[in-house]
């Protein structure tokens, strides 16, 4: 799984700036009860997303290094009523600005591997703002 995300990263950070924009589209699209949870500007916001996709591809071949990093998401999701409903249509937000974004430029391996991240990211984010 990490050579396909490692060697696939180059590409994906390059259009790091679309992928926010399109993963925030669909995800108000999919969920528009939590557009209301986004005080900051959204620049910011999708600055941290990017800074996020730095860390899953740097630290993809290290679980505890990726639960440590799920587990500091969750941390600062706690308290705003995300439900795991609302995480799964992240997810689905995520792979579909990812699909729109890259269309035919990642192989069947590596698109297959970057939703293996994105599903341990997601799952683990998720299950540490239920506790």
């Amino acid at each position: 799984m990490t050579h396909n995300v490692e060697g696939s990263f180059a590409r994906v950070f390059a259009q790091k700036a679309e992928l926010a924009v399109r993963f925030y589209e669909h995800l108000f699209r999919l969920a528009p009860e939590v557009e209301a949870l986004f005080h900051k500007e959204m620049f910011v916001q999708r600055e941290m997303f990017s800074y996020i996709l730095v860390l899953v591809a740097r630290h993809i071949y290290q679980p505890d290094k990726m639960s440590d990093i799920a587990d500091r998401l969750a941390q600062m999701h706690r308290g705003t009523n995300v439900s795991a409903k609302q995480f799964a249509l992240a997810e689905q937000a995520l792979f579909a600005a990812f699909e729109e974004v890259f269309d035919d430029e990642l192989s069947a391996e590596e698109w297959r591997d970057w939703q293996a991240a994105i599903r341990v990211l997601v799952s683990r984010m998720a299950s540490g703002v239920e506790v």
